[in-house]
This record gives structure tokens, C-alpha cells and sequence, in this order.
């Protein structure tokens, strides 16, 4: 089945605790969206300390699709729609898109599809933290539970990033809200710039913004010998 996002994401070069300081104490305590009194429910993924590999299949000089191996599943991501740059608040500027997501999982596809991503792949280890909203009809957001259903929900991402083979360590905060339908870029654009007030990275620039398949076209070169051994 196919799943519609509509997207936001900056990516920072180096080390969490060195490029962004602050950031994982603020991410893990700013006040709830909608709630108040209680602390903020979070998501892991995984579950720490264990890091999360995924394993990139690029389309060379194209940054409209992703393909990925995830933990026994092929997920493919394609560009429906480049919304160009947005100013959700001052000092807060982003590149949006819609995209269209798909999913594939069981012994079947695993033993047609795995050999794809043995060589010739980008393999990126990530530990992501997430806060999980859901709209009301009127489009407020409101903080949800990481087992709580959601027809029209935003997931907030802060991840830690790493290219094992190459010696680099990265960040990303991303934005993602779904159904991307007509009824979402007001409550998405609000709820952004909302969660985003005090956050130390600020200001976020357009130029940080961008789809993980065009960040990924600057690392699109055969993984390094072991890359494919979970690393921590």
C-alpha cells in the first residue's frame, strides 16, 4: 500500500554533541504540544544503545528516489512533488516535498531482494529519537503515544547518523506529516515552526535542507569492506 508524506529535514555535518550542542536535552524535554503536565512521550528506534542499519541502493544522479533495505524489508521512496523552499518562522527555512512511500516484507521478497544491497550500496547506521503528534479535525496538534493509532499524525525526528567505512558521524531533525493531501500544509507549517520555538540550532537555513536521497548523492560510491557488519 502506498503512504503519502509531506517532508521537511536539515542535515548537519559532525558529532551530535559537537555540532549541536543542546540539542538532544531540548529535543527530549521541550514542552508537549496540545498537553500539559506530563512528561513527553519518545520514541526509539531502535532501542538504545543499538544502532540501525540501512542500506541505500542510489539511482545515480537522481535525488527523487530512494531505495533502501531496512531490517528485512525493501522500502522505496519517490518524489511526488517539490514544494520549493517555505519560511515557517523567522529564521526558520526549509525545503518541503510530498512523497509517496511503499513497503515490502516476508521470506519471499527477502530472498529475491536482499542481493541487491550487498554491493554497490550506501550503508548508513542511524539512531533516531522521535516525538509523535496527531491533527484533530481542525488541525491542531496534539502529542500522541508511540502506541497510539494516528489517521493524520507528524512524526518530529532528531537521528544520529553514521557511514561506517568512512569515518563520519552526522545529525538530521526532520519533519514528516501524513496524509500529504490538500488539508495538511497549514497544519504542517504550524505545528513546524511551534515545535521548533528555542530550539538551539536555530537558525535553520534552506541550504541544510534536503531529501536524504540528495544528501545521499554526495556518498554514492561502493561501501568500504565491513560496512555491512552492524556497528555498536
Amino acid at each position: 500500500m502506498a503512504f503519502s508524506t509531506l517532508e521537511v529535514r536539515w542535515f548537519f555535518d559532525g558529532p551530535l554533541e559537537e555540532t549541536g550542542p543542546g540539542i538532544e536535552e531540548w529535543f527530549r524535554t521541550r514542552p508537549r504540544l496540545g498537553v500539559s503536565g506530563t512528561p513527553p512521550p519518545l520514541a526509539w528506534t531502535p532501542a538504545p544503545p543499538a544502532w540501525r542499519q540501512d542500506r541505500y541502493l542510489p539511482v545515480p544522479d537522481c535525488d527523487d528516489m530512494g531505495i533502501k533495505w531496512r531490517e528485512g524489508r525493501l522500502e522505496i521512496k519517490g518524489r511526488a512533488s517539490a514544494l520549493g523552499e517555505r519560511t515557517f518562522a523567522p529564521g526558520i527555512e526549509g525545503v518541503c516535498e510530498r512523497w509517496i512511500k511503499w513497503s515490502y516484507g516476508g521470506d519471499r521478497v527477502a530472498q529475491r531482494c536482499s542481493r541487491l544491497f550487498q554491493d554497490g550500496v550506501v550503508a548508513v547506521e542511524k539512531r533516531r529519537l522521535q516525538r509523535l503528534f496527531r491533527f484533530d479535525d481542525a488541525g491542531a496538534a496534539t502529542e500522541a503515544a508511540p502506541d497510539q493509532s494516528r489517521e493524520r499524525g507528524l512524526n518530529v525526528e532528531l537521528t544520529r547518523i553514521r557511514l561506517p567505512g568512512r569515518g563520519e558521524a552526522h545529525w538530521s531533525l526532520a519533519f514528516e506529516a501524513f496524509p500529504a493531501d490538500a488539508h495538511m500544509a497549514e497544519p504542517f507549517t504550524t505545528a513546524v515552526a511551534r515545535f521548533l520555538e528555542g530550539c538551539p540550532a536555530l537558525p535553520l537555513s534552506a541550504a541544510r535542507s534536503m531529501s536524504y536521497p540528495r544528501w545521499l548523492l554526495d556518498f554514492d560510491r561502493p561501501a568500504a569492506p565491513g560496512d555491512g557488519a552492524p556497528l555498536g
